[in-house]
């Protein structure tokens, strides 16, 4: 096919054209994509610092150590207190937070006792009384925890949420410090005693199991434990009490 004058300029101009678009297609789409890399950066940045860090530990668990009751015991054990000390030195002076079974002894022998479950060592019981203890004890979600004694320290917070093996827990006067507590999802707990601190308020509802509680010298506003029918025994002076509901309990 022979093409005229004109014919061969009006060819060479459309593909001049269309070169001109794809580069054009081309910029676009390196852009965009650029943009979206930006937008998947900012958003990361702005997560929580606590998701970020959600999966990463300090420490590797040991072998044979449940990785979830591992992580939660070395995170109290490694806070600090205002002088930079450890509350895992004040546990022990051997105190290696590789090696739990570095962690100190009581009059009850290892501060922490571990027992085997499903071929692994669980948490099951802590003595951590009396040792000026600092900071956020959490140990939500052990479910092989049943007895936890952390009484006379200087606590803030304490969450055992989650702990359907728990049985008793002793937290009773840490200084004042102590204004969060939680116990949801505590089904067998059957012993509470947390006078002595500076709650504000208590919810029991969901210890069915309970039957002794004692949280004196507090600063309870209201206090239920309509739905705790098996409590025996029940110490609530020295709050601010205008509310206490003991229906249900026989």
């Amino acid at each position: 096919m022979i093409l005229t004058t004109e014919e061969s300029v009006a060819h060479r101009f459309v593909r001049v054209i269309k070169t001109k678009e794809e580069k054009t297609m081309k910029k676009r789409i390196l852009a965009a994509v650029i943009a979206a890399v930006f937008a998947v950066l900012n958003v990361a940045s702005a997560l929580p610092v606590f998701a970020l860090n959600e999966s990463t530990t300090r420490y590797p668990t040991p072998e044979g150590y449940n990785d979830h009751d591992y992580q939660k015991l070395v995170a109290f054990l490694e806070q600090t207190d205002e002088e930079g000390v450890k509350n895992g030195e004040k546990l022990s002076e051997n105190y290696d937070p590789n090696d739990p079974e570095t962690w100190g002894t009581c009059y009850y022998g290892q501060r922490f006792q571990w027992i085997e479950s499903d071929g692994e060592l669980r948490i099951q019981s802590i003595y951590v009384y009396s040792e000026r203890l600092c900071g956020a004890l959490d140990v939500s979600g052990c479910t092989a925890l049943k007895k936890l004694w952390c009484y006379s320290n200087n606590l803030t917070t304490l969450d055992v949420s989650g702990c359907t093996a728990l049985t008793s827990l002793d937290c009773h006067y840490n200084y004042n410090n102590l204004t969060t507590l939680d116990v949801s999802g505590c089904t067998e707990l059957e012993n509470l005693s947390c006078g002595g601190n500076n709650l504000t308020s208590l919810d029991v509802s969901s210890c069915t199991a309970l039957k002794y509680l004692s949280c004196s010298s507090n600063n309870l506003t209201e206090l239920d434990v309509s739905n705790n029918t098996t409590l025996e025994e029940l110490y609530c002076g020295s709050n601010n009490l205008t509310t206490l509901d003991v229906s249900g309990c026989a």
